[in-house]
């Protein structure tokens, strides 16, 4: 166990501290996902000059894919993130007390860190990480080593895994493609 850090912050502090509903409506050039917040590349039907644009997509990672604030941050991080997507004042004043209140009183608590948390979850195969494994394995470049690397197993393991996963969700989703593999039974 470790002494957790009063001023970090997670999904459901920053959803607290920027008033952000849900994750779909939070602002029309941001995406807030659970590991962080995204910059959204606008939609290809708005006219946008090629600076309007550039303007719209800067990022500090110069990496639309990875989250201009990643949680947990800290309060400086996320300040400086908000401030970076042009949205400064969207933290409300009267939570961010709260949170640093509530962050002196917690400065003692102990909390499972990140890898304590991984090393508890890693053999629980059960419905939610059963489709993490099979969603992440369709992503290009993913392979059975970098899996297992990653979840501490071993190749067989997650083989095994996928396969469980497979039977369990049933097949994939038709491509358009896949009735181009089909012969006709006609003769």
């Amino acid at each position: 166990m470790q002494e957790k850090s009063a001023s970090l912050i997670g999904f459901s502090e920053f959803v607290r501290l920027c008033n952000a509903s849900t994750e779909s409506d939070f602002c029309p050039w941001a995406k807030l996902k659970e590991d962080g917040v995204y910059i959204v590349k606008p939609d290809e039907s708005a006219s946008l000059t090629p600076g309007e644009l550039a303007a719209l997509t800067e990022h500090p990672l110069k990496d639309l894919t990875k989250p201009v604030l990643s949680f947990p941050c800290t309060l400086e991080q996320l300040i400086a993130a908000m401030d970076a997507i042009g949205m400064a004042g969207c933290i409300c004043e009267e939570e961010l007390e709260r949170f640093q209140a509530e962050g002196a009183s917690l400065e003692h608590a102990t909390v499972m860190s990140a890898a304590q948390f991984e090393k508890s979850t890693k053999n629980n195969w059960d419905e939610h990480n059963l489709r993490r494994l099979l969603d992440e394995s369709r992503e290009s470049g993913m392979t059975h080593k970098k899996l297992a690397e990653k979840y501490g197993v071993s190749r067989q393991q997650i083989g095994t895994q996928l396969k469980k996963a497979k039977d369990f969700f049933g097949a994939r989703k038709a491509t358009p493609f896949e009735a181009l593999n089909h012969r006709s039974r006609k003769k």
